[in-house]
């Protein structure tokens, strides 16, 4: 719970740059400071993730390892550009940033060798 505090404090004071004159900026103030507590949220689990990733798994693993830290490093420049773009007026700026951190990460060379099945299998019950 005092995590969630946290990033509610940082969600205050990120929407407290811009004051509504009126009941409809004052909602959609308080949406986006929701929107923005998330996001903060939401880009320390990416970081945790990506961390724990690193060092939990064997070599036998390292080609999904390496797929899901370069999803988890893309998703974490768009968080990025969601925090800031909640938090700033420049959003033309903000938009050519975030363009160009995107291609700078880029898919792996075998990405596209991989091949995913979505087989379903029924679950068995066994009785006694």
């Amino acid at each position: 719970m005092a995590k969630c505090r946290k990033y509610n404090e940082r969600a205050e004071k990120n929407a407290s740059h811009a004051k509504p004159n009126n009941i409809v900026a004052a909602v959609v103030q308080k949406v986006e400071q929701y929107m923005n507590s998330f996001l903060l949220y939401m880009f320390d689990k990416c970081e945790n993730i990506s961390t724990k990733l690193s060092v939990a798994v064997n070599d036998h693993g390292d080609k999904m390892q390496s797929a899901v830290c370069h999803m988890l490093q893309y998703m974490k420049h768009y968080l990025e550009h969601l925090i800031s773009r909640l938090s700033h007026n420049n959003v033309d700026e903000t938009d050519a940033r975030l363009s160009s951190q995107l291609s700078e990460t880029t898919e792996p060379e075998w990405w596209h060798q991989v091949s995913i099945t979505t087989e379903r299998t029924g679950l068995t019950c066994q009785g006694p």
